[in-house]
């Protein structure tokens, strides 16, 4: 079978202040053979990709020549080997290049002419591949692609992994980078997710910056164990490849953060550039650590010229927008202002090049903001044999003058940016808001009262029509303001960032908004009737309105993240910072051989597909049910999914009840479920049980009926009994009882867990939180 692709390529700006070639071009068909999900290939996501086993092959078939295009590939795991072969229209080879081990994601070839078919097989070993498609333009930055690694640079930032682009050094790059162009090599010991890594090059782009980093690509999931971290990276040598890059790009500055990061990477990377700097043969070499005590503080506070007079702070937490998967997390980024371990001469402690000769640089540039032009007067020349006016005349020309007020308009202050920059789309909620006019940049009105002119008398000619009436003047409506959908009716809808928390434990209310998330929790009491008895039962809905997959986070019951290791709701909560938090599905940590595919966090912990799992689909903000034995656990992983469960039973699918799930999961129990409404709009409810006299739970069947009379359009059973909680902004809205649990006997307190879901980030703690709130 083939699927044929229209493919469109427009450059367009996601806003860099260097822009980039933008240029649309006709569309490409083209065919790609085989059953696989191809349009993977396509779209900007890193996360999405195919992977070929040895032998394997993807093959794209143009309708004509390529001629003038180029191919880019995107690698989502770099290849052992494989092959790129291009033919013409008679399947003659035009040309073959053997990849072999390359260190760099990214691959562009150009592509032969009279090429119409293009061919990438693994050789040897499987290789995955994220991008595959053909241009005449460079890709847009929002493919994250940039250009060739640094290869010699007066400037070297060695950092932990991607994440650290902009956080700590941000400023700095905007500065010498950016502004003075330095040549600048930025050096990732670490890959990181492969869409950090994507994140990061999109951020470098919006400061201007299109050299890709240095990967040495040491590759560990030992998450945040220094034993682990180091006995992953020996193998690749670290000490070794920083030694052959310091001598190589023979920097005469080396900058890394300091230990005072609580990721053990960074302590870690710190004493290997230590090390490394001290073995290296470059003489004069300086090394500055960040450091809050340190004594060479740079400021990053002067508007920069090609940031169109931003500062470079500005100019840094603009870009940290495109880092969508920690800015959503991140209230302000920090900076690294003090920097210490200097050697050689830094007197004025404020700039990393003090007393290095600029002319040795290999490149430096100060720009100079351009001057605005000065408007020529313009001269008006007096008309020729002008009658002298009467008297009546001077009289009335006098009073015209007397009554018209001359506002001057206020000279025109230079452009914040220059007119050919492009500014950046809001696409993104952490984008910085518009800096608003000064009351000096507005028009005053004079003080000076107008008079009208006294009209003049003139007799009306006999045969002088009637004069029309005078015109009514209509004034203008208002313009009727855009309604907004109920859906966005959740949010804050100002771009201001406000968060509003509103808060009736009295009530049973607790309420969330901001421009990006909502939460809007209820607790509902209501009578369950069973066998002819009546029983009280308490539970909690909260409706949960995300306009960005990124609102959504798994936690982990501690830093090991490996699905077994527990921790209470409560850390977990607090370790996140999250806005809503309940109950998992236990992970791997028991009933494995009941459980299907589990993905958490982009990590792949369980391939079984004997059963349902339930499905976060980051693109469409919505989940699903997968069926058992529907598709492979490496199928689902590669479509871009990061993060499945599987406890169950399922409850409702695509509107419709599951009967069979009626007399699943015993009888009355606390119970925690997860169900959709629309794309975006999910609800989380949470029953409380085993409580006599306050809340004895509810049976699946009771469960069921009520997710379906909330409009679930999707909904899934998560993890229950005494691990049913509800946090918010951490603090445990349900309850748990005391004494023993009549089910297990074990202490009627809420268990540790290996897993939970969370939503939002926020600064604001319980404990914090003001009385008044707005509706």
């Amino acid at each position: 079978m083939k699927r044929v692709i229209g493919l469109m390529l427009a450059c367009l700006l996601l806003g860099g202040v260097f822009p980039r070639a933008a240029a649309a071009e006709e569309p490409i068909a083209y065919e790609i053979s085989g059953e696989r999900p191809w349009e993977r290939l396509t779209d900007s996501d890193a996360m999405t990709r195919i992977t070929l086993a040895p032998g394997e092959h993807i093959r794209l078939t143009a309708a004509e020549p390529l001629d003038g295009h180029d191919l880019y590939l995107e690698w989502y795991r770099l290849p052992k080997k494989a092959d790129l072969k291009q033919y013409d229209a008679a399947g003659a080879l035009l040309e073959t290049v053997s990849i072999d081990s390359p260190k760099s994601y990214w691959l562009k070839v150009p592509v032969k002419p009279g090429c119409t078919a293009i061919e990438l097989s693994a050789a040897g070993a499987p290789c995955t591949v994220s991008t595959m498609l053909v241009s005449k333009e460079p890709l847009p930055d929002e493919y994250g692609c940039l250009g060739e690694e640094a290869n010699e640079a007066d400037l070297m930032v060695v950092l932990a992994s991607p994440v650290y682009v902009l956080e700590g050094l941000s400023g700095l790059l905007a500065r010498y980078a950016g502004e003075h162009r330095i040549k600048t090599a930025i050096v990732l010991m670490n890959d990181g997710r492969r869409y950090e890594l994507q994140e990061a090059c999109r951020a470098l782009l919006a400061l201007g910056i299109e050299t890709a980093p240095i990967q040495l690509h040491c590759e560990d999931n030992a998450y945040n164990l220094l034993k682990d971290i180091e006995k992953n990276w020996k193998p690749n040598k670290p000490d070794e490849q920083l030694v052959s890059l310091l001598n190589g790009i023979r920097p005469k500055v080396v900058v890394t953060l300091g230990n005072a990061s609580e990721d053990v990477r960074v302590s870690y990377t710190n004493e290997l550039v230590r090390a490394a700097v001290e073995t290296a043969k470059v003489s004069g070499l300086r090394l500055y650590e960040t450091d809050p005590n340190g004594k060479t503080v740079l400021s990053f506070a002067e508007p920069l010229v090609r940031y169109g007079g931003r500062t470079a702070a500005r100019a840094a937490q603009d870009a940290y927008a495109q880092f969508v998967s920690r800015a959503l997390y991140r209230k302000t980024l920090p900076f690294a202002l003090a920097l210490t371990r200097v050697n050689g001469a830094d007197t004025a402690q404020s700039d990393l090049f003090d007393g290095i000769d600029k002319g040795a640089l290999l490149a430096y540039e100060q720009p100079t903001p351009t001057p605005v032009p000065t408007a020529e007067p313009t001269f008006t020349p007096e008309p020729a044999d002008t009658p002298e006016p009467t008297a009546a005349e001077q009289i009335s020309s006098v009073q015209m003058v007397e009554s018209q007020t001359v506002t001057e308009a206020p000279e025109k202050a230079p452009s914040a940016e220059p007119t050919d920059t492009p500014k950046r789309t809001g696409l993104f909620s952490c984008a910085a808001k518009e800096e608003p006019k000064s009351p000096e940049s507005e028009a005053k009105p004079t003080d000076k009262p107008t008079f009208a002119p006294t009209p003049t008398e003139t007799p009306m000619p006999t045969d002088t029509p009637e004069p029309s009436a005078t015109p009514v003047l209509t004034e203008t409506p208002a313009p009727t303001p855009t309604p907004i959908s109920d859906f966005d009716a959740h949010f804050v809808n100002d771009g201001s960032g406000e968060e509003i928390v509103s808060v009736d434990e009295a009530a049973g209310t607790w309420l969330y908004r901001s421009d990006i998330l909502s939460v809007e929790i209820g607790r509902h009491e209501t009578v369950c009737v069973r066998g002819g008895r009546e029983n009280p039962c308490v539970y909690f809905v909260a409706h949960i309105y995300q306009r960005g997959a990124d609102s959504f986070r798994a936690t982990f019951g501690n830093e090991l993240h490996n699905g077994i290791s527990l921790g209470t709701a409560q850390e977990m909560a607090d370790r996140a910072k999250c806005v809503l938090w309940i109950t998992g599905d236990n992970l791997i940590q028991m009933d494995r051989e009941i459980k299907s595919i589990l993905i958490r966090d982009g990590y792949l912990f369980q391939k079984a597909t004997g059963f349902d799992c339930l499905v976060l689909e980051p693109k469409t903000l919505s989940m699903r049910v997968v069926p058992a034995k529907s598709i492979t656990a490496q199928d689902l992983f590669e479509s871009g999914v990061q993060n499945s469960f599987s406890f169950g039973p399922t409850m409702i699918v695509d509107g419709q009840v599951v009967e069979s799930s009626r007399a699943m999961r015993g009888t009355e129990n606390p119970r925690t479920v997860l169900g959709m409404i629309e794309p975006g709009h999910f609800v989380a409810v949470v029953v409380d049980g085993r409580q006599p006299g306050y809340s004895m739970g509810m049976t699946m069947t009771e469960l069921i009926d009520l997710m379906a009379s909330l409009g679930c359009q999707v909904a899934y059973n998560l993890d229950g009994g005494m691990s049913a909680t509800m946090l918010f902004l951490g603090k445990k809205v349900n309850r748990h009882g005391e004494g023993t649990d009549p089910v297990s006997g074990n202490p009627n307190t809420l268990r540790r867990m290996p897993d939970g879901l969370s939503w939002g980030y926020s600064e604001q703690h319980y404990g914090t939180l003001k009385p008044a709130a707005k509706p």
